[in-house]
């Protein structure tokens, strides 16, 4: 979750101060999710940069509350609206990029890694199961970690039958420089 998108959300019910809405953060995820104090502080900072925010005066406990500019509700409204692609284009998946390159790497243990991660996706599986929160909105957080550990499972089951035929290869030969090859004739 991208926390500006969070505290623009937020926002749109009014102005807060910094605390305030880490506190919201905090309170409207059932507390599954968190916000480091300073991260907040400065994101808040960029957003103020950025032209989505602008501060108020300070109220009279000396706080400095931040309003929305139109910019800022826009970019709310429509984060709000958007559905999220499981991937988003060019980030990287660190765990599917170190199964596959120890796939290929001569001496690397996949067999290893799979299990090492595979134990690590059942204990925290086990600790998410276990959990039973009174709170909705931290059971719904929950909810999807739990489904998100069982699919790491199930996709970590299915990488260590398929890549069980890989085997580890070397670079590749480097591209031939000069004239162009021709295209190889029939005899």
């Amino acid at each position: 979750m991208s926390v500006r998108s969070a505290l623009l959300a937020i926002l749109t019910i009014g102005p807060a101060y910094g605390l305030q809405l880490a506190n919201e953060f905090r309170r409207r995820t059932g507390g599954a999710e968190d916000v480091v104090d300073a991260q907040m502080y400065m994101t808040l900072k960029r957003m103020h940069r950025d032209g989505v925010i602008a501060p108020l005066p300070k109220d009279s406990s000396g706080k400095v509350p931040y309003e929305l500019t139109e910019q800022g509700r826009t970019e709310a409204e429509e984060w709000l609206a958007a559905p999220v692609p499981q991937d988003a284009p060019g980030a990287r998946d660190e765990l599917a990029l170190k199964v596959t390159l120890a796939a290929t790497l001569q001496g690397a243990d996949l067999r290893s890694l799979i299990n090492a991660q595979s134990a690590l996706a059942r204990g925290e599986l086990a600790r998410a199961l276990a959990e039973a929160p009174d709170d909705l909105l931290a059971d719904v957080v929950l909810a999807r970690r739990r489904g998100s550990l069982q699919a790491e499972l199930e996709w970590l089951a299915a990488a260590r039958t398929r890549l069980s035929q890989v085997v580890p290869f070397g670079f590749a030969p480097p591209p031939k420089r000069g004239r162009k090859a021709r295209p190889a004739t029939p005899e």
